[in-house]
């Protein structure tokens, strides 16, 4: 009798784990993974975008928009202003203050599209701003997605972005090394021709990243011209970091 318990027992247990692993699979496939690595979208394939969201699942795309629906947990937005026939679905909170008729910029990944209207579906970052907010934001994006790894550090530049006389510089930062690492406003350089340029903001300390850990954050400059240029961030006086990044 003691056998069979024990039997039974394992084909229950075993059965549990089958339906438990089931489950979890159903959950991937609708909820999927939330992005570790931020790769955002060319210009090329943004356009492809609309056509085919699900090729770019788990991408992202940084845009202003213009809300014409709310719908419970999602907005539906025009991503161009003029003709009005790029829509993107953003996935909000329930208790979201975002309505019809806002102008917002949205940050995140692509998580598939909505079956009947082949709409891409985006999860991320949603913030309500001006129309004047709204239209330069969509100015001049340059995606790089250009990576360096030097002595246990990998920085990776993910985009530019030009508004006005400012550029920002959209990248993140693992520490894979054993040390707290600490880098100042100092520390980030950008030479373009014979001209340098460098953070003048009010945080002397912008980053303290501990071993084993990973931060994104935004570098901005002031007046530099829309061309080439070095980036240049340095680490330690033995681990500095030079990006060429080609404005095309």
């Amino acid at each position: 009798m003691k056998g069979k318990k024990v039997l039974l027992i394992s084909i229950i247990t075993i059965i549990a784990i089958l339906i438990l692993s089931g489950i979890s699979f159903l959950i991937f496939k609708v909820l999927g993974p939330n992005p570790k690595e931020v790769i955002y979208l060319t210009e090329k394939e943004e356009v492809d975008l609309f056509k085919n969201p699900n090729k770019y699942s788990y991408k992202y795309l940084e845009s202003s928009a213009l809300v014409y629906k709310v719908d419970g947990n999602k907005a539906y937005a025009y991503t161009d202003f003029s003709n009005l026939d790029k829509i993107v679905i953003l996935i909000i909170k329930k208790d979201s203050n975002i309505k019809k008729n806002d102008y917002i910029i949205f940050d995140g990944f692509v998580s598939g599209k909505e079956e009947k209207t082949n709409y891409p579906i985006i999860n991320g970052k949603v913030k309500t701003v001006s129309y004047m907010d709204a239209v330069n934001a969509v100015k001049e994006t340059h995606i790089i997605n250009k990576e360096l790894t030097q002595k246990d550090i990998s920085i990776k530049i993910n985009k530019v972005k030009y508004s006005n006389s400012k550029l920002e510089v959209y990248y993140e930062i693992t520490n894979k090394s054993k040390k707290t690492i600490n880098l100042l406003n100092q520390s980030f350089s950008i030479v373009q021709s014979v001209n340098e340029y460098n953070i003048n903001d009010k945080e002397k300390n912008r980053i303290k990243l501990k071993s084993k850990s990973k931060k994104e954050d935004i570098l901005e400059f002031k007046d530099v011209s829309k061309d080439n240029f070095k980036l240049i961030i340095k680490v330690s006086d033995d681990n500095i970091f030079n990006f060429d990044i080609n404005i095309k």
